[in-house]
């Protein structure tokens, strides 16, 4: 939308509010609802060539039947011209740094790998309560560690997560963005086949 000549976006009020509160109170299948949620609205962004830049709790919306919806495209950039001149610019470095990728923190090349690494850092901290680097004391601090310190595994902190689950966040986690997985759709597949696989397992 846009009002003389200046875009913005506009909402539906979500009383819920953010998935915050939320956030080492959910079970492993409310945690991958999440998490299929912000894939979904990550693949619409991507198919109009937009990168969020900011996902974490704060910004995923609940809705009132317990899905999300991702908020704040503010410091959103177009990965084409059809964005504009009021999308921020290559080469800025914005986000939150504790779920900020190791190419958004040195203003690097971004694309959809870079939000899904914030979507792994958000499931991360689902999943063992508390975001890597939690224990820097710096923003600066934070941003050095993402670039340069590997992310230990979720089950690796706690041997109660699910494993499988576990290995997928480990694929958004990859430090080399050409490595890491590369769009909302191949994690939401990616999800998916190993929910499969798991449910084979039990079934024999």
């Amino acid at each position: 939308l846009s009002d003389d000549g200046t875009p913005y976006i506009a909402m539906e009020y979500l009383e819920r509010g953010s998935l915050r509160p939320f956030v080492g109170h959910t079970t492993l299948a409310q945690t991958i609802g999440v998490m299929e949620g912000a894939l979904a609205g990550l693949g619409q962004a991507e198919q109009r060539g937009v990168v969020h830049r900011d996902i974490k709790p704060e910004n995923l919306i609940v809705t009132d039947d317990g899905e999300v919806k991702i908020a704040d495209f503010g410091i959103a950039k177009a990965l084409s011209e059809a964005g504009g001149p009021n999308l921020t610019a290559t080469g800025t470095t914005v986000g939150t740094p504790a779920y900020m990728a190791p190419e958004q923190a040195t203003a690097g090349d971004i694309g959809p790998w870079t939000d899904l690494y914030s979507v792994g850092i958000t499931a991360y901290e689902m999943t063992v309560s508390r975001v890597p680097f939690h224990d820097s004391t710096t923003p600066v601090a934070v941003l050095m560690r993402q670039v340069s310190e590997e992310i230990p595994s979720a089950v690796s902190v706690d041997p109660a997560v699910d494993r499988r689950f576990s290995d997928w966040i480990d694929r958004l986690l990859v430090k080399d963005p050409a490595a890491r997985t590369q769009s909302a759709r191949q994690a939401w597949y990616e999800r998916s086949e190993e929910r499969r696989v798991g449910k084979e397992c039990r079934s024999r």
